[in-house]
């Protein structure tokens, strides 16, 4: 399905979603790219990785780990292990709290890999991030990420600092 499209742009909010896309775009013979975004809860940051095509090294897969049953982003600005979520009272539905602001900056970090793997000058895979506020998480009482204390901001990563050797 990928080879269709000159580039696949994912910010779907579901990583278990966003991890079986990403499996089936590393399983497809293709030279297309693929983009996956996402938020981090009450405006602590967001995330763009790009993937070039999937001959390349580092993954979306590539960042998590499995932590006792439950899967952990290792790019997260929070620290794993913690239940994030909030419950709806009228669907019963869970989700993660996040604002406008927080999707538009993730979507300008998206706009920006787009213009870079359009134009060439985005030559392996990348995630870049950008850090928010940790106030919300803290008054809160969740806690931070050692990569959210070392992180400057827009600081972006080379795939093969995040590669896994035992992913897909």
């Amino acid at each position: 399905i990928f080879k269709e499209y000159d580039m696949t742009i994912m910010a779907t909010g579901n990583p278990n979603l966003e991890i079986y896309c990403n499996d089936l775009y590393h399983k497809e013979e293709t030279n297309k790219s693929m983009i996956i975004a996402w938020n981090e809860p009450l405006g602590v940051g967001g995330h763009s990785l790009a993937m070039i095509n999937p001959a390349m090294k580092g993954c979306y897969h590539c960042l998590f780990d499995s932590v006792s049953e439950t899967y952990s982003n290792r790019a997260s600005f929070v620290a794993s292990g913690q239940i994030l979520g909030t419950k709806a009272n009228s669907c019963g539905e869970t989700y993660i709290e996040y604002g406008f602001p927080d999707s538009a900056r993730t979507a300008g970090l998206v706009l920006n890999q787009v213009e870079q793997v359009f134009s060439g000058t985005l030559v392996e895979n990348a995630l870049i991030s950008w850090k928010g506020d940790a106030d919300q998480i803290i008054d809160r009482g969740f806690k931070i990420s050692l990569r959210f204390t070392a992180f400057q901001q827009n600081e972006q990563s080379a795939g093969t600092s995040f590669f896994r050797e035992n992913c897909r």
